[in-house]
């Protein structure tokens, strides 16, 4: 490293506070977007509340850890909280549950009595490569569980996402990353053959996206993917590092002040529907069927100047509808970053016209006393548990819980004998979900694992992406 270079990381690791400057889980947006590692550390710290989904998924993470560690089974923690922090908890449901048992099941799958050695949570850094180079230092995370098995000399990485919005391939620059790692704080020189990742994604749309195993082996990750990696942390300490839009750009906290994301937005929402050609005369599509060309609508009043009027959806033809798709997932996330500055600047005393923010009462959950509350003790409560303290007041034991259910199949299938859990898919059925609009490759394959009666149909409502 060039001392201006140095000095830079050394700014950086002061800002994160001791977190790790390149995490795996955003070596897609360092590659793809060097310029945004210093342009996120340099944005003033605000305290940021977990979204649903992150607090979903985190609570997903705690039941796998610590059904791996023996400490308690998913289905012990259905219909009971997750605790994630002084304010923040999850309610554990039966959809959870089966997910995880998916996630342990590709787990066992991966062991092997007497050769393998189970590593959970496990810290990885490219570190060992050279222990002097603070750069490389900055490159660690946490593998969910890392499976070595040193008499086949593999090495697999199993990695846990509970989203069902996004689809993580088992080959992202994550979980290359994760692979690196491990292949190098095992040891290069292990006499590793193969290093395994697999993701595990229990929601995922299509059958085939719920694991997704991946296999590299080490001489590509150490020839090839090692230098991607290390040359774009490099870059990200160039003071003029490369800005770039892309899919990374969801995730990335500083695109609300991002120059080159502002650019492009505006671009955009400027030309949003105007007309873009992509049906040439080598591709001119094909005419609309009488059912879908829609009917013609009342004329509408004149606008008020300064007004922005969107065309009607019926009078877009497919060309302009495929613009707009390619391009929604980009809106919607200017959207959440202008909302997110905007309750930043609020909140900070600054007047946004027109808007203000308002906090909002969430749905009531139990949360246990430190000690029994007096008119409870007056009723003759012996415990400050909820089931004592509703018995107190009355409620009858019986009514407090769900009436027993029968297990899920994944559970079931833990039970039965190994030979004949084949039998379990005479007895199981996987309804399809709600429509959703997927791009075309996707759909197709998702096609191929829906009985052909389901896959075409009437939708009559189609949610948005």
């Amino acid at each position: 490293m060039t001392p201006q270079q140095h000095t830079l990381l050394k700014e950086l690791i002061a800002a994160n506070g001791g977190d790790a400057i390149f995490r795996p889980s955003s070596a897609d947006r360092l590659i793809g977007c060097p310029g945004s590692i210093v342009l996120n550390a340099r944005q003033p710290k605000i305290e940021r509340r977990s979204t649903p989904a992150q607090l979903e998924g985190s609570a997903a993470h705690k039941v796998a850890e610590e059904a791996l560690k023996g400490v308690r089974q998913p289905d012990e923690w259905t219909g009971r909280q997750v605790v994630l922090s002084m304010t923040d908890g999850w309610f554990v449901d039966a959809e959870m549950t089966e997910s995880i048992e998916l996630y342990l099941s590709e787990v066992a799958e991966r062991e092997e009595a007497g050769h393998t050695e189970r590593y959970i949570e496990h810290k990885l850094s490219l570190s060992a490569i050279d222990p002097s180079d603070p750069l490389l230092a900055e490159n660690r995370g946490t593998g969910d569980c890392v499976i070595v098995n040193r008499r086949t000399g593999k090495i697999s990485i199993i990695d846990l996402k509970y989203g069902k919005g996004v689809m993580v391939p088992g080959d992202s620059p994550q979980l290359k990353n994760y692979a690196l790692m491990a292949l190098i704080s095992f040891g290069m020189d292990g006499g590793w053959k193969e290093i395994e990742t697999v993701v595990v994604q229990p929601r995922a749309f299509s059958e085939g996206e719920r694991v997704k195993p991946v296999s590299f082996a080490p001489i590509d990750l150490i020839d090839g993917f090692l230098g991607e990696i290390v040359g774009a942390m490099e870059e990200a300490l160039d003071p003029n590092a490369r800005l770039s839009v892309g899919k990374w750009c969801m995730w990335c906290q500083a695109k609300d002040i991002c120059p080159a994301y502002k650019e492009v937005a505006l671009n955009l929402a400027r030309d949003a529907f105007a007309a873009v050609p992509l049906f040439g005369a080598s591709n001119p599509g094909t005419a609309l069927p009488v059912p879908v060309i829609g009917t013609a609508e009342a004329p509408r009043p004149p606008a008020a100047p300064g007004t922005v009027v969107l065309p009607s959806a019926v009078v877009l033809d497919p060309g302009d509808i495929a613009t707009i798709l390619d391009r929604f997932a980009l809106y919607d996330a200017f959207k959440k970053a202008v909302q997110q500055r905007a309750a930043q600047l609020i909140q900070a005393g600054v007047t946004v016209p027109g808007w203000a923010v308002e906090a909002r009462s969430g749905n009531r959950r139990f949360a246990e006393p430190a000690e029994i509350p007096a008119a409870f003790v007056e009723l003759g409560a012996t415990g400050k548990d909820i089931p004592s303290l509703l018995r107190a007041a009355g409620v009858q034991t019986s009514g407090m819980f769900t009436e027993p259910e029968l297990r899920s199949p994944a559970q079931i299938e833990k039970l039965m004998p190994k030979e004949r859990r084949g039998l379990m898919e005479l007895l199981v059925k996987r309804p399809l979900g709600e429509p959703t609009l997927v791009r075309a490759t996707a759909a197709k394959a998702a096609s191929t694992d829906a009985p052909a009666s389901n896959r075409l149909g009437p939708i009559e409502e189609v949610p948005g992406t």
